[in-house]
């Protein structure tokens, strides 16, 4: 893109947007963190065989043999590109945060310059205040306090709920300035030009589009959200979408989208060059997990620069944190997460995978005290756990899952779903035994004639399993429903009487 010119919707100058005034001390209490690059040094490097180094000809073999395999290994691949980028000092980790934060503000301010993307804002903080979008998905939301203090959950919950008030007040605000911003802009379309008039208006237009982006900034809306009115901003230059706007106001939705192009590039480079500068801590820190089935060191390692991604668009400089203190958190629980998502064949919740490793590690720290094996139940216990969730944990911890193709260990002929027992069929002890009752109680009802029987064994479902009400019998036999009643409590006294020492009582009660 050549020279930009961004004088007609009044951009603030990427030198004049001020950085936070604890930007000053933040990479200067706490040192920069020692990455531990041994894992690359012991791939990249020969290995001794006998204690000695490898002689000319078996080096030039490994070579060979390593040039073969590394084409095809890719964590090799990504290692040697890691290399090539080189670690960010204090004062470059600094510049480049305030790069990022100055081009995302002159990012927002070039969507929110148009009256479309305030009115679009408007809309998207009037959802948000009537609950029917979530503060957490919409909003980002932060506090200081850390994931695992016990008082994180009642500051996020408060947070929350100021930042809600916050919301409800700056769209007051907003909603009483979107009127004034419309009749200016409609009168700066009739006014002639090079007039003293005209300039009066547009110094009124600009300082209240940068109130009106400056109320929405206060909301913390997430970049993604800018990104769907940016594309709504681009379309809204289609005569066949929008009407057509004013040669005035055409001049001006130009410039704001040759500027939302620039800044979002120069945002997104900006967040790519501090990414490349802590690729070598998302290794550190995915060697310390152990690989579970099913994944490799390099998943984790994808999964961890999307946490470090993240991180670096959730990090606020103006708390006074080290980016990589603050990286780690997200680095682990993007880790932590798709372990628990990938790493088994029934996902397990997160809340029951973050209890399990709570008890693991209470469970080691207890053996290194008593110097003696634990009981997975002491630990739960030792955890704060009940009875009855430590039991739930238990059964999760040492459930086993098998396919149903695998043969058991001891019938190699017969896979495991052969064995299964099928619970919706009775057992053939069971059918004997309702076959044996089913004869006797037959030769009990022969004293009676056919009428009856045939009434008590409808009532009863004998013929086809489905028992019928006393209405539709009567119906049937039109006789009343009383009279099928006594019916039945007739039958059913001559069969206990005559059942009476031959074990059939408990079947007729």
């Amino acid at each position: 893109m050549g020279a930009l010119d961004l004088s007609a919707i009044d951009v603030p100058h990427l030198d004049t947007v001020a950085m936070p005034s604890r930007q000053k001390n933040l990479s200067d209490q706490v040192p920069a963190p020692s990455l531990d690059t041994s894992f690359s040094d012991h791939e990249l490097k020969p290995r001794r065989k006998n204690g000695n180094l490898p002689s000319r000809s078996q080096s030039n073999s490994a070579s060979e043999s390593q040039d073969l395999l590394g084409d095809s290994d890719p964590m090799r691949l990504y290692l040697q590109q890691i290399s090539n980028l080189p670690l960010l000092t204090k004062s470059q980790e600094r510049s480049i945060f305030k790069e990022i934060v100055k081009t995302r503000h002159a990012y927002h301010y070039c969507v929110l310059a148009d009256p479309i993307g305030i009115e679009l804002a408007s809309t998207f903080l009037k959802e948000v205040a009537a609950g029917t979008r979530s503060i957490a998905k919409a909003l980002n939301c932060s506090t200081d306090s850390r994931l695992r203090d016990k008082n994180y959950k009642a500051d996020l919950r408060h947070a929350k709920t100021q930042l809600k008030h916050k919301v409800c007040q700056n769209l007051d605000a907003l909603t009483k300035l979107r009127p004034e911003i419309k009749e200016t802009l409609s009168t700066l379309e009739r006014c002639s030009d090079d007039t003293k008039e005209r300039d009066h208006l547009l110094l009124k237009y600009k300082q209240s589009i940068k109130k009106a982006v400056a109320l929405i900034e206060e909301c913390q809306i997430k970049d993604q959200y800018f990104l769907q009115w940016q594309k709504c901003l681009g379309s809204s230059c289609d005569p066949n979408t929008f009407p057509q706007p004013s040669e005035f106001r055409q001049k001006r939705l130009q410039h704001c989208i040759q500027g939302v192009a620039h800044y979002h590039e120069a945002y997104k480079a900006a967040q790519r060059k501090m990414c490349e500068g802590n690729l070598r801590l998302v290794i550190s820190i995915a060697k310390t997990f152990p690989i579970p089935s099913g994944m490799s060191l390099l998943d984790l390692v994808q999964e961890g620069n999307l946490g470090l991604y993240k991180g670096i668009e959730k990090f606020d400089p103006s708390l006074g944190f080290k980016f990589s203190t603050y990286a780690v958190y997200w680095i682990k629980q993007t880790i932590r997460r798709s372990i628990t998502d990938k790493a088994r064949t029934i996902r397990i919740p997160a809340y029951i995978s973050s209890s399990l490793r709570e008890v693991r590690e209470k469970e080691e720290e207890l053996m290194h005290a008593r110097a003696a094996p634990v009981q997975p139940e002491d630990a739960c216990a030792a955890c704060g756990f009940k009875n009855d969730e430590a039991k739930r944990l238990i059964t999760h911890a040492h459930a086993s899952i098998y396919a149903l193709e695998v043969r058991k260990a001891k019938s190699h002929e017969l896979p495991f779903e052969a064995v299964l027992p099928d619970k919706s069929l009775s057992s053939l002890l069971d059918q004997a035994s309702l076959s044996e009752i089913r004869n006797r109680l037959e030769e009990s009802l022969q004293g009676l004639d056919w009428r009856t029987q045939l009434i008590f064994k409808l009532r009863y479902g004998w013929k086809d399993g489905r028992g019928r009400t006393l209405q539709e019998i009567a119906d049937i036999f039109h006789i009343s429903r009383e009279r099928v009643r006594q019916i039945e409590v007739e039958v059913l006294k001559k069969l206990k009487d005559e059942a009476t020492g031959t074990g059939l009582e408990d079947c007729l009660d």
